[in-house]
């Protein structure tokens, strides 16, 4: 599982998953210290977001829409991701 933004929903998320057994990866730009220390140890932390979107079987966004993540996850991006991929944006539509 990837989990992009990992704020206060998407630890859980990424905590969720990892209980379960699930490999999970992830990315945060804005990571604090707290947040970290929150995070399973299993849970493996990528350098930016195509790290994430390139490497997983299924994708789940938990990011607020600014104009940084407004097309995060574009026709290109999609062109690079593993096919078959399933995205789960409990985001904002504009992603």
């Amino acid at each position: 599982l990837g989990v992009i933004g990992l704020g206060a929903i998407g630890i859980l998320v990424a905590n969720a998953a990892a209980a379960l057994g699930m490999q999970v990866i992830g990315y945060d730009p804005f990571m604090s210290v707290p947040n970290a220390l929150r995070l399973d140890p299993s849970i493996k932390l990528m350098k930016n977001n195509e790290e994430v979107m390139t490497n997983c079987d299924y994708l789940t966004i938990h990011v607020p829409l600014t104009p940084d993540t407004k097309d995060l996850v574009d026709a290109d991006m999609m062109a690079k991701m593993k096919d078959g991929v399933r995205i789960l944006n409990f985001s904002r539509d504009g992603l």
